[in-house]
């Protein structure tokens, strides 16, 4: 999940504002395109953010509205990384839910 969203962010800062559809690579879409990396970027950090961290503890997958308990240290860090990929897309930041997943790890390891 992190890993994704690290990928997709790094594309969006690198491709600007390049289309997804298969047959418009070079096409020039607007940020809040649906198509646009940055779009996919910020609805999947929305997502990660929104539903996979309940209970002030972050989950490891969610599908149709359950979450897993089961969660490692290396979900943590890989969701930290894509939200410090996404705080590098201009005119976007996440660093206080980066800051917020940091405080979490923190607080589980005591």
């Amino acid at each position: 999940n992190g890993l994704m969203l690290a990928a997709v962010a790094e594309a969006a800062r690198v491709f600007r504002n390049a289309d997804l559809s298969p047959l418009g690579l070079r096409q020039i879409v607007a940020d809040s395109s649906p198509r646009s990396y940055y779009f996919l970027a910020t609805r999947n950090a929305d997502f990660l953010l929104t539903h996979l961290i309940k209970e002030g503890r972050l989950r490891r997958s969610w599908r149709d509205g359950r979450v897993t308990d089961e969660v490692f240290l290396e979900d943590y860090a890989a969701l930290i990384l894509g939200l410090i990929e996404h705080c590098e897309i201009p005119s976007m930041t996440y660093s206080t839910g980066s800051s917020a997943v940091m405080m979490l790890v923190s607080e589980s390891l005591r």
